[in-house]
């Protein structure tokens, strides 16, 4: 009885691993620090890392302290909108992954669980090829997905707004507006995503090679579809838009379906 009475409580309430951090659960963290930008400023913004309970992997958890700065805007990695570091880190293409610039650095590919604070609102590339990385927790707050977020990050199996029961092979963002250029490419194990109403796209590639995605529906605010967004998504079988979207020009493609299900062509 009290085993099917955590399970309901789970489905009926959903996950806050937040929480569960905060009150201590997973008890003190390995490592921790600060977020800092480019020029080594430090911002409202704490990284910490805890055992996940599996064997070897963690959890990494971003944190903001408003009472530390007036600042509640955090941009991990590179946004091309904030790369003179105002409200995040030192921009990161993969070269920089490794960088001691990232004081994490040392547990990235042992990360099977991302934890991403209240308030914070855009993530960027500092998990571009976290390949232990199973979970995500995202906070209501989150709204862009700038370029390369969750690029290579192939072993994601589920990923979840905070308060939300979490799905198997679903990515669940609610309240994302925005997806930016390889922001999910190569996230092979997940079969739908889940976004916002107003959602828009910038930039190519975004779902590139997401192998396991078996449909997709466009919202009416997406004016057009980004080039090769849907390329190599070889599970691919249907789309639904919502509104009266652009779809690129394929050559061999004579409908707006065709285009937009071709797996090798610029849709």
């Amino acid at each position: 009885f009290v085993l099917m009475l955590t399970a309901f409580a789970v489905c009926a309430f959903g996950a806050d691993i937040e929480s569960d951090i905060t009150d201590g659960k997973y008890g003190s963290p390995v490592d921790s620090g600060d977020c800092y930008n480019a020029s080594g400023v430090t911002y409202n913004a704490k990284w910490s890392i805890y055992n996940s309970g599996t064997n070897g992997k963690y959890i990494i958890y971003f944190s903001l302290d408003t009472s530390a700065s007036s600042n509640t805007e955090l941009v991990l990695g590179f946004d091309p909108d904030k790369n003179s570091g105002k409200g995040g880190i030192v921009g990161g293409w993969s070269t920089n992954l490794t960088s001691s610039k990232y004081p994490w650095s040392s547990y990235h590919s042992n990360i099977d669980t991302l934890v991403i604070g209240n308030g914070i609102t855009k993530l960027a590339a500092p998990f571009f090829g976290a390949g232990s990385l199973k979970s995500i927790e995202f906070p209501s707050s989150l709204t862009a997905l700038c370029v390369q977020a969750f690029m290579d990050c192939r072993a994601v199996e589920k990923a979840y707004t905070r308060g939300n029961a979490p799905k198997s092979y679903v990515f669940e963002a609610e309240n994302i507006k925005n997806l930016n250029a390889f922001s999910l490419t190569n996230v092979e194990k997940i079969k739908s995503f889940e976004f916002s109403d107003d959602l828009t796209l910038s930039g190519t590639n975004i779902f590139d090679g997401c192998k396991s995605l078996t449909s997709f529906v466009v919202p009416s605010s997406v004016k057009k579809l980004t080039s090769k967004i849907f390329c190599n998504c070889t599970s691919l079988e249907k789309i639904t838009f919502l509104g009266n979207t652009e779809v690129p020009y394929v050559s061999s493609a004579t409908t707006k379906e065709d285009a937009t299900v071709n797996t090798d062509g610029n849709a």
